[in-house]
């Protein structure tokens, strides 16, 4: 095959998807959208797509819709440079987390203090850190965060 020939060959498959991607821009502009569910999940994506509320401490008020016991405190802020850190119900405590696209969250190694407390708020401690560690999606619902993650939903509302 000749040099001639391949060029030519070449040109007209160039051609031939200028052609099919100029019909499918025109069936677009005409109203005809070539595959609307797709399109229309990236727009309702981009739009439920929100940043994490930095600087805030958030107090747990709930997991798995049971309220969490009065004088628990249980709280969780992340900074400016991705750093959580609260009150476990028993001990303080710190990890890197970082917000991630889909509304995710992701914790590094948790650091914590070494306080005994009885057994239910060791648990309840227990419960808070793992939900956080799990890698949770979070969502704003008014004046709430939820984070719903492997062991289930954890309620906070903003701490005063």
């Amino acid at each position: 095959m000749s040099w001639t020939m391949t060029v030519a060959r070449a040109s007209l498959a160039a051609l031939c998807a200028v052609a099919w991607i100029g019909s499918a821009e025109a069936q677009t502009r005409r109203g005809k959208k070539t595959d609307p569910a797709k399109e229309q999940s990236a727009e309702e994506r981009y739009r439920q797509e929100k940043t994490y509320p930095t600087k805030v401490t958030w107090t747990l008020r709930a997991i798995n819709n049971k309220p969490v016991p009065a004088g628990a405190d249980i709280t969780l802020m992340i900074d400016d440079n991705y750093r959580g850190s609260g009150f476990a119900g028993c001990n303080n405590w710190s990890a890197t987390i970082y917000p991630l696209r889909g509304q995710k969250l992701a914790a590094g190694p948790i650091a914590l203090t070494k306080r005994k407390c009885e057994p239910a708020k060791m648990q309840l401690e227990r419960a808070f850190l793992v939900g956080v560690h799990s890698g949770p999606t979070w969502d704003l619902e008014g004046s709430d965060l939820i984070l719903k993650g492997q062991g289930g939903a954890m309620r906070f509302d903003r701490a005063l």
